[in-house]
């Protein structure tokens, strides 16, 4: 059929009357080519009554409906199977009008439309209506608009296992965007932001409904007052996700809100498993600008889990339980910023922390009860929720370690020059650089740098003994976790290094003994919920003595090339002052000790008639704590203790070369690498230097 229809308020068929009607009627195929225009009240586009197995469709720049009451589409009685294709823009108007309603038992009825509707009708207006019907499968290619008071978008009234996909924008100054009451195991897809600009008009609202899969890929913007972008009201094992930012602006507005949900799991940032319960994930923002506006509002609410990675904002409460909402959990962790109190007038509320080792926060709570706190870490403090960032802590000993790697090889290198050269230079000066890096998930990340000197001066022997006066300064710079803690360090070692001191069987005792000072200044970025967070500071120094032995065993030896054994032990004594991140963490003064044992291969080649040398070292050492492993610090004056790994192990392994231009002068360099495997962390340094003889 080609053509339009016309349905006025007076003339036939006028009020109560319908365009297209079929009525006990099936397997019909309808199609229409021009405009349908409906001005008169109870006045339908297209009725099916009792209808079944038709097929329709329908291509027009608009329909329109403007009369009161009926529905443009509606589909009732148990009419089953018909199809209906729409190429049209749809426009009501009429008071309860209605785009589409599908109701009485119509089962298994499939509609496209591709074209825009609207709905400006006042209450009970609603562009798609299913109301007591299932299997139904909707396809809109087209934004939704809903302006009249009271109006909706899609509306779900005990309608069952029905499939929606909408791709397009949805908008309501009305009611709702999005309406399931008592509605169970529908399927929503939405591609397209949803705005609600209506006094308590929500976005999505699912009341009293179990099972549905809601999923949206767009932004929620809730702009008027008692809005929430997500409302649930009762309802078990719904799934909802949101891949975009929940934004609600008006008075008393809500990001999400949840009245008599219990056992339902809702994830800010990061799919989490909820099992039967409900589960909702919002991957993007959520956002609340008015002062009585709460982020996401518990009412009558318990045995929820809430996991936040991403970011919340919220002008009121960030998170708010009222008094008969208990034993909900809450799991905060990423690198998210919460701005809002957290508040709890129920019981058994519980909040887990898991920002890992190197994160500090601070979080300010209020209500009648206190939350119970856990954090996956290091010790938390209840009251203001707070916890200082141990990474630093924890690195201690391999700090200690890297901190001598340098200077350890420099020394090895002088034993040998000892043990396998005539004339030793009277000189030796090196210049290193280095950087140690840790990047793993379920660690803090480590990211450190060095740059440094050495310089060995030859004194005169004692008793066959060979002794080097050692000065050694470093500047060095570790971060972790991207700038949860940064330390820069200016430190200086100064001693003696003492070769040959027993010589037996081809082996050699070899010692060393050195005093040290570091400057330091720390910082930490503390997370809070009142700016998003605050970078803290602090200065202190450090005191070093060490000391240390090993014994150089030859295997094998000829003109071109030597072999040994190396067996090691230090003792690494440091003095930390005590010192204060603002008025937050202070960390008292402490010892700590730890003794390194290390067992070590190397090779020295001399090429004859070559004015080259080279070396290649390979070691294994252990490092421990023999004192100062516990840390005691205080957090807003309450002690508390970090208790450090035992024990660290190393591999390592360099090479070196030695060029001579002559006696007087040669040129050194050396490339070496460490790893922990057990702590993932592996650094280099490289060093370039020369020896000399005056």
């Amino acid at each position: 059929m080609t053509g339009n229809l016309s349905n006025a308020e007076s003339g036939s068929p006028g009020n109560n009357g319908t365009s297209i009607k079929f009525k006990d009627s099936d397997e019909n195929v309808f199609t229409l080519v021009g405009t349908i225009i409906n001005s008169g009240n109870n006045s339908a586009a297209l009725s099916l009554e009792n209808s079944d197995k038709n097929v329709f469709t329908i291509t027009s720049s608009t329909l329109t409906t403007s009369g009161s009451s009926l529905p443009m589409f509606h589909i009732k009685a148990g009419s089953l199977n018909n199809t209906l294709t729409l190429h049209a823009n749809l426009e009501s108007s009429g008071d309860t009008a209605r785009n589409f309603l599908i109701e009485g038992a119509s089962n298994d009825n499939t509609i496209t439309v591709n074209g825009s509707l609207t709905t400006s009708g006042d209450a009970g207006s609603n562009n798609f209506g299913i109301n007591g019907s299932t299997n139904n499968t909707i396809t809109l290619n087209g934004a939704l608009s809903a302006t009249g008071d009271g109006s909706a978008n899609i509306n779900l009234v005990s309608a069952h296992s029905n499939f929606f996909t909408v791709t397009g924008a949805l908008s309501t100054t009305g009611l709702d965007n999005v309406i399931l009451t008592d509605s169970d195991s529908n399927t929503l897809s939405l591609t397209g932001a949803l705005t609600s600009s209506g006094v308590n008009s929500h976005n999505l609202d699912l009341t009293t409904s179990d099972s549905n899969t809601l999923t949206v890929t767009g932004d929620l913007n809730a702009t008027n007052t008692g809005a929430a972008n997500i409302y649930l009201n009762g309802g078990l094992s719904n799934n909802i996700t949101v891949t975009g930012d929940l934004v609600s602006s008006g008075a008393s507005a809500y990001g999400l809100r949840f009245d008599n949900v219990n056992s339902s799991g809702i994830s800010i940032g990061q799919s989490i498993n909820a099992g039967s319960s409900n589960l909702i994930n919002v991957r993007g923002t959520i956002t609340t600008a008015a002062a009585t506006s709460n982020a996401i509002h518990f009412i009558n609410s318990d045995n929820n889990q809430l996991s936040i990675k991403n970011n919340i904002t919220a002008g009121a409460n960030a998170i708010y339980f009222d008094a008969t909402s208990d034993n909900n959990t809450i799991d905060f962790g990423g690198d998210n910023v919460v701005i809002g109190t957290f508040y709890n007038d129920g019981s058994n509320n519980q909040l887990n922390f898991s920002y890992g080792a190197s994160k500090s926060y601070m979080f300010t709570t209020a209500g009648v009860e206190n939350f119970i706190l856990y954090d996956t870490a290091k010790p938390v403090l209840s009251g203001s929720v707070m916890s200082m960032g141990e990474a630093h802590l924890d690195n201690t000993m391999n700090q200690a370690f890297e901190r001598l790697n340098p200077l350890n090889q420099a020394l090895a290198r002088r034993t040998r020059d000892y043990a396998y050269t005539n004339t030793p230079s009277d000189y030796w000066l090196h210049t290193y650089v280095g950087s140690t890096h840790r990047t793993n998930q379920t660690l803090h990340n480590i990211d450190q740098d060095r740059r440094g000197l050495i310089l060995g001066i030859k004194a005169n022997d004692i008793d066959g003994t060979h002794v080097d006066v050692v000065l050694n300064a470093e500047n060095d710079e570790v971060t972790y976790n991207n700038g949860d803690e940064n330390i820069k360090a200016n430190s200086v070692l100064a001693g003696m290094h003492l070769s040959n001191i027993v010589a037996s069987a081809n082996g050699m005792l070899n010692g060393k003994i050195l005093l040290g000072f570091s400057e330091n200044k720390a910082n930490k970025l503390v997370l809070n919920n009142i700016t998003g967070s605050e970078n803290v500071t602090a200065a202190y120094e450090s005191y070093n003595f060490i000391v240390g032995a090993d014994w150089l065993q030859n295997i094998f030896k000829s003109d071109v090339m030597k072999q040994d054994l190396r067996f090691g032990i230090n003792l690494n004594n440091q003095y930390i002052t005590s010192h204060e991140y603002s008025s937050y963490y202070k960390l008292r003064n402490n010892f700590v000790g730890q003794l390194e044992t290390s067992v070590g291969y190397g090779m020295t080649m001399q090429p004859k008639n070559s004015n080259f040398s080279f070396d290649a070292n390979f070691s294994l050492s252990k490092s421990q704590y023999f004192l100062g492993r516990d840390q005691d610090y205080r957090l807003k004056g309450v002690k508390v203790t970090h208790n450090a790994e035992l024990d660290n192990f190393y591999t390592s392994a360099n090479t070196s070369m030695l060029y001579k231009f002559s006696e007087q002068f040669k040129l050194f360099t050396n490339l070496a690498y460490s790893d922990n495997s057990e702590e993932k962390i592996n650094g280099y340094n490289l060093q370039v230097g020369i020896h000399g003889s005056f």
